[in-house]
């Protein structure tokens, strides 16, 4: 058999690499038979499944063959290559080593969550196998020491990991540094600057900050093997000064790299200091400021809500932030989107500034994807509330209801829109109750019956009954639980019928309500007829105590409970028409008249609520001969040789039509022929 190679390793276009990892001069071709040479030239020509399935079935593999399996392996995104490649380290290539830790990462990130009890390592026996090798090494290459310094890094994420035991990560980072300390000394105070960063818990610790700021200090950036920690310290620190030598050495090392510019604007938006990007030369320095992401920032700053539209327009549906890193300035073995090695990550600028945005953008669709792109999860601020609403309108969810049921807007979404997601909340495969359990009587108080019936129609049976049983399990339609089907409309009440029958009044006044409600069935004749008189005379006395305007308004909030079953609201026209039903007809004889409609089966379908209701009102007025003698009077005036049967039926037909006789006095009044009054009457629709 030939001599073997360690095909295409760690080319730099390759995600295992870190910069200073070597590219290995391979050959075109491995020449020779078997199993092993078949494999390597599916490796060669980027066929890792199918090098993968030969690799697998040599007997015997050496360690070498092992680590072109596990590689192969990493390269068709299997993440169990630690298994296929073991932990006898004795014959390890250094290309093999780098192989060995990226398993390592691949079982740590994805793998151990997966694995059986019995095909589990434990992850920091794992890597102090790796960096105990690398410790009895006489020499360690460049890459060899990139393997130690990642080996660190790793001991250091699994020190926060309690169930690993703090104290065996502390033991490994030890050896790690004492070997760098004695072989690669460069790296020393560099990786200690990433240790005291990698210590969260004391992330706001003045004491830390401190020791942070010494170490910094300590760093010759300039010969940094490694420049992202100490950026990520004086961004920590708001030390511009050393925020400035890093980017410049980053600027000198990396002056012709494709992924410099953004880095540094990358940086800037972190930083939040847009001069940091006067350290790249002004040509780049242009092209960084004209990144929507910089943009953004500086529109922010600038309170340009003109600007910030821009960007976020430019930024595109998601806004999501797309500046990349130059990744050879930092631990890119570990492909992490952040860490104290790694260079800082903008993509949350958004989620830490989105009130700021909030504040400058217009309403429409723009803010609400602000919204729900950034506020989200977050604990809910009374001041966002108007964007909650304009947020659910744009797209109705169950994780905006969750801040929805404890905001100030709730009373403001209709019933229908919410009753829509809680609906198709119970329809999911493993529905989850959208609403914590303190909520549910804030929930329930909502009345969402009605609005969920009309949802439930929609639906086949099937899918309805099992909304149904769930929508029970949540606490709607108590009253119906052995029925298969939701109750129909008839069985809904409406808050302003609950009003009508002494809910939320004083104490006093509902207990005096229920008392005379009960007695009355056991009245004479005589008595009830001078109670109804009492009654009367009572509503009588204090119709003058309330305004017009609050008579209307609360007569416009009932016909809203309504209209809600099916989605609408009343608009600026309703509302005129409403105001002149209640000047009519009275708010109480309206709310009661409402009520009694809203029972029928079909009243919800039926999309003229307040010319249904006129009809109504107008029939139960019946013949008013007096009225009419007044409107015959009037058009005996105005109009000659009009004849009383004649006036009669048009009368009849615009009842029938709902018109008042009072609207058709208002129209006498203003007529001075009979192809005025024709044409008024025929325009005439009910209040």
């Amino acid at each position: 058999m030939p001599e073997q190679v360690t095909p295409k390793i760690l080319s730099l276009s390759d995600p295992l690499t870190m910069d200073t990892f070597a590219e290995l001069e391979v050959q075109a071709r491995v020449a020779g038979e078997g199993l092993e040479v078949e494999a390597d030239n599916y490796l060669l020509l980027d066929k890792f499944e199918d090098a993968v399935a030969l690799y697998l079935q040599i007997p015997n593999a050496d360690r070498n063959a092992l680590e072109k399996l596990a590689y192969s392996m990493q390269l068709s995104n299997n993440k169990d290559s630690i298994h296929a490649l073991g932990l006898d380290l004795a014959d390890a290539t250094g290309a093999g080593r780098v192989v060995q830790l990226r398993a390592i990462i691949d079982y740590s990130n994805s793998y151990y969550r997966n694995a059986s009890e019995t095909q589990r390592f434990d992850r920091i026996d794992l890597i102090k196998g790796l960096v105990d090798h690398l410790a009895t090494l006489p020499e360690l290459t460049r890459r060899d020491v990139n393997v130690l310094a990642g080996a660190f890094h790793l001991a250091l994420d699994r020190r926060r990991d309690t169930s690993d035991g703090s104290a065996a990560a502390d033991e490994v980072c030890g050896i790690a540094m004492q070997v760098l300390r004695a072989k690669a000394p460069a790296w020393v105070d560099v990786l200690a600057l990433c240790e005291l960063l990698s210590d969260y818990p004391k992330y706001h610790d003045p004491v830390q900050k401190e020791k942070i700021a010494d170490a910094l200090s300590k760093l010759n950036i300039e010969r940094s093997p490694i420049l992202a920690p100490s950026f990520n310290a004086a961004a920590r620190l708001k030390d511009k000064k050393s925020a400035i030598r890093a980017l410049s050495e980053l600027c000198r090392r990396y002056k012709d790299h494709e992924d410099l510019t953004s880095t540094v604007a990358s940086a800037a938006v972190e930083f939040d200091d847009l001069s940091l990007i006067d350290t790249l030369p002004e040509d780049l320095g242009a092209a960084a400021r004209a990144f929507p992401e910089v943009m953004l920032v500086a529109a922010i700053n600038e309170g340009n809500g003109e600007n910030a539209a821009l960007a976020l327009q430019i930024l595109g549906k998601h806004l999501s932030f797309n500046l990349v890193q130059l990744r050879e300035s930092y631990l890119s073995i570990f492909n992490l989107p952040y860490g104290p090695d790694t260079w800082p990550d903008p993509r949350h600028f958004l989620d830490m500034r989105f009130k700021e945005v909030l504040e400058l953008l217009p309403p429409g669709e723009l803010r609400a994807r602000v919204y729900l792109s950034s506020a989200v999860g977050y604990d809910q601020d009374p001041s966002l509330d108007a964007y909650l609403l304009e947020a659910f309108h744009f797209e109705p969810s169950s994780m905006l209801l969750y801040n929805i049921w404890g905001s100030t807007v709730l009373d403001q979404l209709p019933k229908a829109l919410i009753a829509k997601v809680v609906c198709e909340n119970a329809l999911e495969d493993e529905a989850v109750q959208p609403f914590e359990d303190e909520q549910q009587p804030r929930v329930l108080a909502l009345n969402l019956e009605g609005c969920l019936q009309v949802e439930l129609d929609k639906l086949e049976a099937v899918s309805q009954s099992q909304a149904l049983a769930i929508l029970r399990e949540w606490g709607f339609f108590p009253n119906a639980a052995n029925t298969t089907s939701p109750p129909r409309t008839s069985s809904v009440t409406f808050d302003f019928q609950r009003r009508i029958e002494g809910e939320g009044l004083p104490e006093p006044i509902r207990m005096h309500l229920a008392g005379l409600a009960a007695a009355m069935p056991d009245l004479s004749p005589a008595d009830l007829i001078y109670v109804l008189a009492s009654v009367g005379r009572l509503a009588q006395s204090n119709k003058d105590a309330v305004s017009l305007a609050a008579s209307a308004n609360t007569v416009e909030l009932a016909y809203n409970q309504v209209l809600a079953l099916a989605g609408q609201v009343l608009n600026e026209f309703g509302k005129d028409k409403v105001l002149k039903q209640t000047q009519r007809y009275g708010a109480p004889a309206l709310l009661q008249e409402l009520a009694d409609w809203a029972k029928k089966p079909e009243a919800i379908a039926d999309g003229e609520i307040i010319e249904q209701v006129s009809k109504r009102m107008v029939a139960k007025q019946g013949t008013l001969i007096p009225r009419r003698a007044y409107l015959a009077g009037i058009l005996n005036k105005r109009l000659p040789n009009m004849k009383g049967a004649w006036l009669d039926r048009q009368v009849a037909d615009c009842m029938k039509r709902g018109v008042d006789i009072e609207q058709m006095i208002e129209l006498a009044k203003t007529v001075t022929s009979w192809g005025e009054w024709e044409q008024g009457i025929d325009s005439l629709r009910p209040y």
